[in-house]
């Protein structure tokens, strides 16, 4: 009995030190501690411009023990930048070759880097000075593969300060290559505003737009196909726009990371020329208006909500007795971020009368910050429209991006907002259709109800 006894204790003591044991591991690996950003702080011993300088009309190989740093300048969430990281430091920019099409994860804009340059290739594509890993037998060079990446290029701190140059087009110069500037006073070509997209968008064809300065010059914005905006209508108004400055053999040629750095929201534009906005905002959907998609009456909650893509509705986002007619859609909160409240895919039952070329919806309360619409198209881009300060019926023309400005407040009545669709096509949209934004840190407390096209 005693070596039975002894025998159970021994076995008591083993299981409670093993449940302690695989406790304490089950704690550790619970509880991961994320990586903090380090700045690895290798020794810089070159700048952009020095290493620039180094190119001699051919495609060589770096043999010395060079390593430079700046901050990245270039994203391609968008997709218009491809397979490319472009970085500046005070003297310059330049850009690496990179096989990947996702370095907006690790190499987002604004992060610093570090390059180790021994080993890389530099060359030019039609003058544009480039680095990668050897020569492509047409003057470049060759693509880094992707598991070579962080051998050469070494990841810094995050989110640092970067604030474009602002020049003129008539500034622009060599030295200014692959270096983030801001565009002041430009607008579309006349021929082109308000009517030309970024690209093609169907084709997946690059494409060519022209930026003018009130003085006369001009230049090229040059966009691809495969980008998110490409089936974009350009801007009509005049203002600023933040891209990257390239060359293309002897021309000038801009690069945009984002459609949202293009704000061309002047109506006046050069010459005194200003842009025809109509005035007359309906008061009731037109003749033989439809729902945008099933559910855009908000009478079958459960219906409208089974049309949303796979993020679903915000969470202060709710259905509401108090309709124009039955049911609304209520959205009563404070944002903290930018939110896409609700983002509708198409529909097979949704069908539009021919001709569309206006999309309403009532609204009735008040916020802090106003609204703004996605209308998405057959080719996967959208347009954009911002309702802007709201108290009165109100026809809204499209925007170059997503903006929050204004202040919203019906004096406890319904508003009908259009939006004007002159140059969007609803038909056969790939995977969206509409979707609805509210700006952060403002309160919201607003119904909205019948979306309709007509």
């Amino acid at each position: 009995m005693k070596n039975i006894n002894s025998l159970f204790k021994t076995l008591l003591v083993t299981l409670v030190i093993s449940t302690l044991f695989s406790s304490c591991i089950k704690d550790k690996f619970d509880t991961p501690q994320p990586k903090p950003d380090v700045d690895p702080n290798l020794a810089v011993n070159m700048t952009i411009e020095e290493l620039k300088n180094l190119y001699k009309g051919k495609t060589d190989t770096i043999t010395g023990d060079y390593i430079i740093t700046g901050t990245v300048i270039s994203d391609d969430q968008q997709g218009n930048v491809y397979q490319t990281l472009i970085i500046q430091d005070a003297t310059g920019g330049v850009g690496f070759r990179v096989q990947r099409s996702d370095l907006f994860t690790d190499f987002p804009f604004g992060r610093k880097v570090y390059v180790k340059l021994k080993g890389l290739s530099i060359g030019a594509y039609n003058n544009l000075i480039q680095l990668g890993l050897g020569d492509d037998g047409q003057g470049s060079v060759n693509t880094i593969g992707a598991e070579f990446v962080e051998d050469f290029i070494v990841k810094g701190p995050r989110n640092q300060t970067v604030i474009p140059k602002e020049i003129t087009i008539a500034e622009l110069s060599e030295k200014y290559q692959n270096t983030l500037i801001k565009l002041k006073d430009v607008q579309f070509i006349e021929s082109e505003a308000g009517v030309a997209t970024y690209a093609d968008a169907v084709k997946k064809l690059s494409k060519s737009t022209k930026l003018e300065d009130c003085s006369g010059k001009t230049i090229e914005l040059r966009t691809s196909g495969y980008a998110k905006f490409a089936g974009n209508v350009v801007p009509q108004g005049k203002g600023e726009v933040v891209c990257i400055y390239q060359i293309f053999k002897t021309s000038n040629q801009l690069l945009l990371n984002k459609v949202e750095d293009v704000k061309l929201e002047d109506t006046a534009r050069c010459g005194g020329i200003v842009v025809p906005v109509d005035t007359t905002a309906p008061t009731q959907p037109g003749a033989g208006a439809v729902l945008l998609f099933p559910g855009a009456d908000f009478e079958d909650f459960d219906l409208f909500k089974n049309q949303l893509n796979s993020f679903g509705l915000i969470a202060y986002a709710t259905q509401s007795p108090n309709g124009k007619s039955g049911s609304a859609f209520a959205i009563k909160g404070t944002p903290t971020e930018n939110d896409y409240v609700f983002t509708v895919v198409p529909s097979a039952n949704a069908k539009y009368p021919a001709g569309v070329t206006k999309l309403s919806f009532y609204v009735k309360g008040t916020s802090a910050s106003s609204l703004s619409l996605n209308v998405y198209g057959a080719s996967g881009g959208f347009t954009v429209y911002n309702v802007g300060n709201l108290s009165n019926n109100s026809l809204i023309k499209s925007s170059a991006s997503n903006a929050y400005g204004g202040a919203i407040d019906t004096k406890n009545n319904w508003v009908l907002v259009t939006l004007d669709l002159t140059g969007v096509t609803l038909n056969d949209p790939t995977d969206k259709l509409f979707a609805l934004k509210v700006g952060k840190n403002s309160d919201y407390d607003l119904l909205i109800d019948d979306i309709k096209v007509w």
